[in-house]
């Protein structure tokens, strides 16, 4: 039944009202695309867990958001995201609204946008632990092997450098050697299966980028011309001298290295 004699200003309270509703509805839809983007790739079995919650909580919102849509006449795939509210408010700024019947269509409309944003902030908690960011369980993996081979190989040099202050038998100096080459040896097993398996732990790219990096610099302070150069200076006491400055800076370098490995994956 049309009604001709509504009070215009309870229109436009409703009209307020849905354009309000409207705009917080909107703030959901980038949220949405970054789910659906989740779940488009295929994050390995380190994420399985996480994606599986994920599908779980947007197969609880899909049935509602399907809903909201339907509720526009004619609704197509192609509408906006607030076409069903836009629609409503078209219909009471009519010539004829029929106050009563787009009030419950408005009341129906409002509560179920509510309930959507009520999940989607809920799963918007949970995506801030899996989209873009690195679980740190993952980090770990990546790098917990490597901060304690670092760890023991600069317990390694501090003890040559020992040697040169006179604190240490030079005696010891070969045995040193032979576990500073142990552990380079560990290094670079850990650094080849982390390289072997990173594709397989499903990280985002920016995130990708920033610890392919700091894989690199690990890399590049392998140093093997050092190392080398000091076997060959061990037992001459010259030689050895020169390598002094060298080692201390090496030891300096792996010490800013490990600050930046747990300052990426907050390990301590």
């Amino acid at each position: 039944m049309v009604d001709n004699n509504e009070d215009p200003s309870e229109i436009d309270d409703a009209i307020r009202e849905l354009d309000e509703a409207r705009w917080e509805y909107l703030k959901c839809e980038p949220l949405l695309k970054k789910v659906k983007k989740f779940l488009d790739k295929s994050h390995g079995r380190i994420m399985e867990e996480q994606e599986n919650q994920v599908k779980k909580d947007y197969s609880a919102v899909y049935p509602k958001l399907q809903k909201l849509r339907k509720m526009k006449e004619n609704y197509s795939e192609d509408d906006s995201f607030d076409a069903p509210f836009t629609s409503l408010i078209s219909s009471f700024r009519g010539d004829q609204p029929d106050f009563e019947e787009y009030s419950c269509k408005k009341e129906e409309l409002l509560s179920l946008a509510s309930e959507i944003c009520q999940l989607l902030g809920g799963m918007e908690l949970r995506l801030e632990s899996v989209i873009g960011v690195v679980p740190r369980r993952v980090l770990l993996e990546i790098f917990g092997n490597l901060l304690a081979a670092f760890s023991t190989l600069q317990d390694i040099l501090a003890g040559i450098l020992m040697t040169f202050r006179g604190e240490n038998d030079r005696s010891t100096v070969p045995e040193k050697t032979e576990d500073w080459a142990k552990i380079t040896g560990t290094i670079i097993s850990f650094l080849t299966n982390v390289l072997l398996k990173l594709p397989e732990f499903g990280i985002e790219e920016e995130q990708f980028a920033a610890i392919n990096k700091l894989l690199d610099r690990i890399i590049s302070l392998y140093c093997p011309e050092l190392f080398f150069g000091f076997v060959r200076a061990v037992g001459n006491p010259i030689a050895m001298a020169t390598y002094k400055g060298k080692i201390e800076e090496h030891q300096c370098q792996i010490g800013l290295l490990v600050e930046e490995i747990e300052q990426i994956s907050e390990y301590k």
